[in-house]
Formats: C-alpha cells, structure tokens, sequence
C-alpha cells in the first residue's frame, strides 16, 4: 500500500512538474511563428539594460513573433534602430534606413538621446542631472523622419512612446498619431526631497522660475514643460491619493482584456486626442482644488489622452503617453506559454506599480495588438477598386445630383467657401489644427449649409476633420468642392507652357491622391504637406480647375499657341476653341483621367472663370479711343461652351463663377440691368445673372464665390448699395440672402458665399500702399479693408495690447483713456454732464508722431493751444455726427505722407477716388465717384467693426481704425512719415518712422463763441505706447450675418 502510494505520489508530481516546467515550453514551441519586419526605434539606450525596449521585446517574443529576414526571435540587444553602448562607454549609432520597406510594426520607443552625463556615472532619467547640456546623439532625423512617413501604408501599424517629441518631428509625428503634446510632461515621485529622486536640473528650473529654493519633502506629481517651467503638486495638498492612472472604459477592457485602472508612476506625456483619433484609456491626475487651480494657472487641465489609437486607409496608428515597454526583469521566458497570464493574475496583489501597469496593462494590450497584426492580410500601399466606376456626384441637365441611399436626388449647392489662414499667418502658413477645422464644420451645419469650397490643398488634418463630422452628423453632410489651384504667374504667360504644364499635373496627382486618403506629401514652400491618411473622395461633389485668370495671360497664351485644340478621353475642343479655353479642358481631362485610372472614381470637374472673362461684350466698357483692347475687362473670354465633352465623363461638367455685385464696372454701369426686379425693387445684380446663364445652358453654372464685406472701408461703390465693403453685418446678411434668392432662380445649380472667416493676411489696392512693412500684414486687422472683412464669422482682436492709460480731470471732461489692440486706436471719455451740440462742439486731438510738428491749435478759429503738434482731430459735432479730420501736409488721401508744423489749426478733410470716370460705347460719361474717409460713423461698438462712435450717456468711446491715421503697422508702433508727394505709392514705396507714442488732449468748445468751455491733457507729456507683439491675440465669432444665413438656408431645405 505504501509503495502504490510513493508510486502514485510520484507520478502526480512527475505530471506536476511536466505541466509547469515543460508543457508550457512544448506547447509554445509547436505553436506557429509569425515572420514580421518590425522596426524599433531607441536613440535612448546609455547602458546595457536596454530598458526603454526590453519589455517591448518580451512581449514580440511572447507572441512568437520572428523577423523575415533572420527567422529568429528579436534581440533586445541588437534588434532595433538607435544608439549601440559598447563597453568601454562609447556608443554607435544604427540608423533608420531610407528604404521604403513598409514594416509591419514601427515602434517608436524613445528618441530622447544619449547625454554626456550618461558616460559620467549619472543616469539621465530622461531628464539629466546638472546645467542644461545637448545629446550626444538623439531625436529622429530629418532623414529618419522621411523614412518613417514613407514606410506608412499598406495597412501597417505604428506605435509611439513618450519622450519621442522635439521641435524639428513634433509636427510630423502629431500628424501621424493624430496627438497634440502640449509640452508638458510629468512623473510621480514618493520622494520630493532633493538629492533622493528628482533630478538637479528641474530644481534649478523651479528656483530659477519662482525664486524660492526647493525644500519640498514626501511624495507629489512634478510636472515639466518643455520651456523649462516647473510645476509641483504635492501629496494631500494638491494631489489625491489616486494621483496619476490610467482609466479604461468598459468598451476597451472587454478588446484589451484589461482592467478599468491602473495606478502610473513613471514618466508621462500630456497629450491632447485630434477629433478623429479614438482614446482608449485616459491619464487621470486626481487633484484637489488647489491642485486644479494650480493647474489652471499653466493652462492645464485633469484628464489627457494616455492611449490613442488613430485607424485610416493607410496604417494604423496608437500613441502611448508614457514609459510603458520600460521592463524590470531578466527578460526570459519569453518562451513559456502562459507565463503573461500567470504574471497578469498575480499582478493585481503586487504592490509595485511598475509591475502591476507591465503585466496588467502593457502586455495584454501588446498582445492584442500583435494580433490585429499578425492576422491582417497583406494589401498594397493603394487598395484597388474592382467593382467598377464608383460616383457619388453627378450633373444632371443644369443641375447636379447626388447618390442617397442608392437614389439620385437634386443637389443645390449653399455653402461657403473656406480660407487658408488665422490671424498672425500667411495664406501659405496653413493651420494643423483638427480641432480647429471641426468647430467650423459644426457651425457651417448649424448654418444648415451643405457645401464647402476650398481653393488648394488643404493640410491632413483639415480633411480627416471633414470624414470625421460627416460620419458623426450624416443628416447635416457637407459636400466638398475641391479645387486644384495652379501657380500665378506662368511663365511668358502661357498656361500651355510644358514646364508650367508638368508642374501643375504633378499637383494634380497629389491632390486627388490626397481626397484618397493615400498621400504623403513631404515638406514644401507654399503649399501644404503631410500625411493624407482620410478618403474623402465619397464627399467631394466637384474639382474645380483654374482660378481667376488675368486677361493678359490669357490673351499671351492664344497667341503663343495659335490653332491648339485638345482631344482628350473625357473632353475636347475644336477650332472655334482658344488655346486657353484648351488647356482647361486638358487639365479637366488630366483630372478625369488620373482619378478613373488610379481609384475607380469619377467626380463631377469644372472650369473656374470671372465677369471679366465672361463671353459677353458690355457696351459701359469703353474708352474714348473705341479700344477694347485698353480696358482690362471685356478684352478676352472664356467661353465654356467651346468645351466639349465625351461619353466616357459620366460624371458630368460644369462652370464655376466668381460673381460679385461691385466689380467690374460694368456689374453697376450697364443700364439694362436696372431692368431686372425682384421683390425689393430693381437689381443689377440679378439683371448681370440672368444675362449671363441665358448663354451657359449646355452645362450647370454655380456661382462659387460671392459676397458683402464689412467693417469701415469702402473700395467700390455699388449703385444698390452692396459695396466692396464697408457694410453692417446686418446689410452682409440680407445682401447674400438677396444675391442667392436671385442666383436660384435664374437656374444656377448652387451658391457658394465668400467667405467663412475673416482673413488678416488679405489686402485692397486702397490699403496695400500703407500696410508698411507689408510682411507683418497678418498681425493686426485692417478694419477698413474690405478683402479682410468678407468673413460671416468674425476674427477680431480680443482685448487691449496696452496698459492702462488713464487721464484725469476736475472739470466737465474729468476722464480720457486710451487703449489700444490690433484694429483700432481707442479713446473713451467721461463727462460730468451731457454735452450740448446745439451750442457745443467736442473736439479730440492726437498728436501721434514728432511732438515738433503738426498743428499747435485745434481749429483756425479757436485759440487753444495744444499740448503738442496734431496730426489729426476728432469732432464730435451732434449725437450723430461726427469728423476725424488731418493736418493737411499729413493727409495720404491727396498724395502728402509728412506732418508739418503750423499754428493755423487747419484741418481737412480726407477723400478716396472708389470709381473712376468712364465713358460708355455711345459716348456717355459716367462720373467718378470719391468717398469720404472722414465721415464717422455712430453707434454700437461691441460685437460689430463698421461703427467708429458710441455714445452712451455721459460716456463718449471713439475707436479709429488704424490706416485712417497712417499708422501702419500698429505690432511695431509704425507710423507714415515720407516728406515726398506720392499720390498713388506702390507697396513699401513710402518712408517710415516708429512712433514715440500717442499724444491726446480734448475741449470743449463753445460754438458761438469759439472759447474753450473744458479740456484735459493740454499739458500732458507722458505718451500712450504698448508693447510691441509678433503674435496677435484674436477671438472668434459669428458676425449677425450669420443668423440671418442660416434662416434662409433652413428655408431652402422645405422648397
């Protein structure tokens, strides 16, 4: 009995031992392996423990994961990219190669660098010890980068680590994980003493930040950013005793096989998810309010993205916002099945978070993401389509459709076009903000728009923004007029150029590459660039090709290309065509055909012209010589009609028309269109609209661009009172609403209103000559510039750049401030009563440059003296009337840029010629029409740009709009001051100065008598100055306009 017992002891024990120190390595090595190419970045590897990719390996190795091109398990210490130690502590450096190899795992694990101090005894920590020192080696290449971008796609995935940002890849490595890092970072530390933990060079920071020496004790969160600021939130005082996790929600427990949190107390980024990138845990900092309100005070917040994960056409991207391959373990058995899940069993009673987060939460997620991996099936960088043509657009007859549902239905085009820039950027410096181009997107659907138009390619994030609002609002879908913009300015003006020709083909390949979601557009002057990973190709309702194409350039290439027709697969041209009209055909058809050949697809194409290359000749644009050929308008047409199409264009051909209600001329001189009437009375807008499409029925027509501008500054008159600008937003928004009314029901397929925002970086022929230096245009807003003002959702200057500026009085005048920000020059006063304009008259004067000249009295008639030499002065002449008026040696409006000294006090007015005399083809004259620049107009001044004076009570608030008084350029304090009589001066022609500062003083005077009743600062000398500024600071909003769009849009919907 005994014996059976040993014997049946020793067999449970002999299968015990089986089971657990051989099964598992049997069972593992008669699994399959996986071969990958897996490339893993480390620039931070200053010693032999490999720990920012060890735990990274272990998990590879767990999956039997073995490289193609060895067969073997990979080696933590030679199976990556970066930095090699060798024993003498020297290093080498392995580079990523500049083959396109697309792997099917990168993981980007740490590109930090290696120190000086590393090869001196101290550990870096990622933060080394001591004074601030450059890596030896470290951060991703420009050439690293590069490689990186083009070897993304086939559906291959992408994996990113903490301590991967610098300032030369951030950009590039945001668009690629669809993150923003907010340049701060953060570890937890049960040790704040200094000397135990925290590294030296974060105690220099903090007490070089506060001036306070660093005596913190216990444990707390410490928080870096990369401008070398400080934060510490220390335990029960600012932090709670959750401090730093990571929370799951229940979705992403169930995929990961994971738990709803884990404590974190290593290294970690703060990081904010773009919209369409999916955030799959979030770091949690468990603050008390005075740990919140700290926060506050650095503009950071609770909660921050931990693990990302961004799909699209091309790879698939997860960002980890901290040190989660770091590994504290030999790194073996690797090769025993089960082992993770022993490990992630006991984890949960381990007190170590490291241990805990590694095998709780980093392996598991390792695991299923080499899954996803290892059962994708191979596809090539593009994926073809093999069920046919697709498209989603059509032109019907005059009109388009659209597929619903697998139903064609009507589509008319309301929408608006959409700018390049914000404030404090060129046209060429494009936006990368997703978040940006998503709140816009929302508020054009709450417009109840369907369509947007952009003029060139935008940034990645712009369409992945578009995919993303219209898969989370498809009953309020926008539809996407792209355009591909070619280059200004051909050379010898010839749009059939072969170089010209190549260059604009080559655009063409990118953007619609781009609209696939299968683009990766390296970095390039001008035009925007990135990783186009978001297909909006089942969104886009037409391509626009051309722009608005200057007369001469159009005239230069028909003679250089005399009797060029074009025959293409999809459009052609015969002898009655010009060249140009050709070569818009042949781009077309380039559209058509690379798009068809490359990706199944066809979408509607269009043309884009203006009136002044309409095909009707107009009888007021004329000269007294009978010479067409003077007038830039009406010299030369492009006529849609001499393009003709094939049966292959299924999805259809159309125009595409720039129709404002101002320019040219001949949209307010030509007397038949007074003839046309809506319900408000005669139009000539509607008159030119109807003229036009009675000769545009062989194709749809949509007026892609029109509009009002408001603000201050009129640069056309308009005989129906919809000017170039200088409109309330109340007349922007029933104008528009009178132009589309018209536009539909002329037949037009749609209506698209310039423009969404307002745009800085724009300029008029009226301000051009006086925005010095002409660079920093971007910076401040030109309220009288009507291209500035078009927007229907406004960008204006949120507060003042200046400290306050106050002067004081006993008298009736008792207080003047003065303020100052991008636009506008402002000047508030307060009364001990009201003023009485029948008998009183209140004038400001400014002196803004050279206290020695200028005038010294406020008018001919008062005896005054001024405090200093004015430049300008303010009347306020009733409770509706008002005058800024000039020192006339310093009026710009006649020519004279240089303020003079007098003691006259002669003021004058100022004048702009907005239309010049013409002469129509019967002979007659139209006059030239002059405005008035000094005329001030009363009322409202929040929320609104076209006002200059409030009058409220006893408080009088006087804003003036800076070209008015020749500053400009209001960053710098830049005032005109050019001694040379210049009526028209071209760009940067006139002389400068940097003002010293801005005098002001103010009366009030007694009509009949002329005698001065109050005044305040005559005899100030301090100046009104601000800090200059190289960045503006602007706040957004939708201007009323806006309401009163979106009224009519929702209207179009029950017609």
């Amino acid at each position: 009995m005994k014996i059976k017992t040993v014997i049946l002891w020793s067999i449970g024990m002999a299968v015990i031992i089986f089971a657990v120190f051989v099964m598992p390595f049997l069972v593992w090595n008669n699994q399959a392996s996986t071969p990958l190419n897996v490339w893993v970045v480390d620039k931070t590897v200053p010693d032999t423990s490999y720990k920012e990719h060890k735990g990274l390996m272990w998990a590879l190795n767990s999956e039997k994961v073995v490289l193609k091109s060895t067969g073997k398990p990979l080696r933590y210490d030679c199976d990556y990219f970066g930095v090699f130690p060798n024993s003498d502590q020297d290093y080498q450096v392995k580079e990523i190669p500049p083959t396109k190899e697309l792997p099917e795992l990168i993981y980007l694990a740490d590109s930090d660098g290696v120190y000086p101090s590393d090869f001196n005894g101290a550990a870096s920590d990622d933060i080394y010890a001591g004074v601030a020192q450059k890596p030896l080696v470290g951060n991703l290449s420009e050439a690293e980068m590069t490689s990186i971008k083009n070897n993304l796609g086939g559906g291959n995935t992408i994996i990113g680590e903490f301590d991967i940002w610098d300032a030369s890849s951030q950009q590039g490595l945001q668009d690629i994980f669809r993150v923003s890092f907010s340049g701060w970072s953060g570890r937890y530390f049960a040790d704040l003493k200094k000397d135990v933990e925290i590294p030296e060079i974060i105690v220099n920071n903090y007490q070089k930040q506060t001036g306070k020496a660093w005596d913190y004790r216990g444990g707390g969160l410490v928080l870096v950013s990369n401008q070398d600021q400080v934060l510490v939130l220390k335990d029960r005082e600012a932090l709670n005793k959750d401090g730093v996790s990571l929370i799951f929600d229940p979705a992403c427990q169930d995929e990961f096989g994971v738990s709803s949190r884990f404590p974190y107390q290593q290294w970690f980024d703060l990081v904010k998810p773009d919209a369409s990138s999916e955030t799959l845990a979030t770091l949690k900092l468990d603050v008390t309010e005075a740990g919140q309100a700290a926060l506050a005070d650095f503009g950071l917040g609770t909660d921050y993205a931990a693990i990302t994960r961004s799909i699209n056409s091309q790879y698939t991207a997860y960002y980890f916002a901290g040190d989660f391959a770091q590994m504290n373990f030999s790194g073996s058995l690797w090769n025993y099945a089960g082992f993770a899940k022993i490990k992630q069993l006991f984890s949960v009673a381990n007190p170590n978070a490291d241990t805990k987060f590694y095998w709780g939460c980093y392996v598991p997620l390792m695991q299923r993401i080499m899954r996803d991996i290892k059962t994708k099936p191979e596809i090539s960088a593009v994926e073809q389509v093999t069920a046919g043509t697709q498209i989603k657009a059509r032109t019907s007859g005059t009109g388009f459709q659209v597929l619903v549902d697998g139903n064609w239905e009507d589509f008319y085009s309301k929408g608006v076009n959409i700018g390049s820039t914000v404030p404090g950027k060129w046209f060429t410096e494009f936006s990368y903000d997703e978040a940006l181009y998503l709140k816009w997107f929302e508020q054009i659907g709450a417009m109840h728009a369907n369509t947007i138009r952009v003029y060139t390619l935008l940034p990645p994030q712009f369409y992945s923004a578009l995919v993303y609002y219209n898969e989370q609002y498809p009953e309020a879908k926008l539809w996407l007029y792209q355009e591909i913009w070619p280059e200004e300015h051909p050379a010898d003006n010839n749009y059939l150029g072969a170089d010209y020709n190549a260059v604009y083909q080559a655009e063409i390949r990118m953007d619609i590459d781009a609209m696939h979601g299968q683009a990766n557009i390296a970095q390039r002057q001008g035009r925007a660039y990135g990783y186009y990973t978001a297909d909006v190709s089942p969104y886009i309702v037409g391509y626009l090709v051309g722009r608005e194409m200057e007369p001469e350039e159009v005239l230069s290439t028909n003679e250089k290309n005399s009797g060029y027709v074009f025959n293409g697969n999809y459009l052609y041209t015969e002898a009655n065509a010009s060249p140009t009209e050709a070569w818009l055909a042949m781009s077309c058809d380039y559209v058509m055909q690379y798009e068809e050949d490359n990706y199944q697809w066809q979408h509607p194409v269009g043309i884009v012209s203006w009136p002044t290359l309409d095909p009707t000749e107009h009888d007021s644009e004329w000269n007294e010589a009978g010479d067409k050929s003077k007038q830039y308008n009406d010299k030369v047409a492009v006529d849609i009609n001499h393009i003709l199409t094939k049966e292959e264009l299924q999805s259809g051909f159309f125009g595409a028309y720039h129709i404002y209600p101002n320019y040219p001329d001949f949209m307010n001189n030509e007397t038949k269109y007074t003839a046309y009437h809506d319900q408000e009375g005669s139009f000539r807008y509607g008159g030119y609209l109807q003229e036009f499409i009675a000769g545009h029925q062989k194709y749809p027509a949509i007026v892609a661009e029109f509009g009002l501008a408001t603000g201050s500054g009129n640069a056309h008159e308009n005989p129906d009172g919809y000017h170039h600008g200088g409109l309330t937003e109340a007349a922007q928004g029933t104008g528009i609403v009178r132009m589309m009314k018209a536009i539909e029901k002329e037949g037009y397929a749609g209506a698209i209103i310039f423009e969404w925002t307002d745009e800085w970086a724009k300029k008029t022929w009226i301000t051009e000559p006086y925005i010095i230096p002409y660079d920093r245009n971007p910076l401040w807003h030109n309220a009288v510039d009507p291209e500035q003002n078009y927007g229907i959702y406004a960008m204006e200057s949120d507060g003042p750049r200046s400290l306050p500026y106050v002067i004081e009085d006993d008298g009736i005048i008792s207080k003047m401030s003065l303020a100052a920000d991008e636009t506008y020059l402002y000047l508030e006063l307060d009364l001990e009563r009201l003023v009485d304009f029948s008998q009183e008259q209140l004038i400001i004067g400014l002196d803004t440059y050279d206290r020695s000249r200028g005038n010294m009295k406020f008018g001919t008639a008062i005896p005054t003296t001024a405090a200093s030499g004015l430049e300008y002065i303010v009347e306020i002449n009733g409770s509706n009337e008002g005058l800024l008026l000039v020192q006339p040696g310093y009026n710009s409006s006649s020519g004279k840029h240089s303020s003079v000294s007098s003691q006259i006090g002669f003021f004058e007015t100022m004048s702009m010629l907005t239309n010049k005399e013409t002469i129509t083809k019967d002979g007659t004259k139209i006059e030239a029409v002059v405005q008035d620049l000094s005329q001030l107009s009363f009322g409202t001044l929040e929320n609104n740009s076209h006002h200059q004076v409030q009058i409220s009570g006893k408080t009088i608030t006087i804003r003036i709009p800076w070209t008015r008084i020749n500053v400009t350029d209001p960053s710098m304090m830049r005032v005109v001051d050019d001694p040379r009589i210049i009526p028209s001066p071209t760009t940067n022609e006139l002389q400068t100065v940097i003002s010293e500062g801005i005098l002001a003083s103010g009366i009030l005077v007694n009509r009949a008598s002329s005698q001065t009743i109050a005044s305040i600062g005559l005899s100030n000398q301090q100046a009104f100055g601000w800090e200059k500024w190289d960045v503006p600071i602007y706040k957004e909003r939708v201007k009323d306009s806006y309401v009163i769009v979106s009224e009519y849009f929702k209207a179009l919907e029950t017609n």
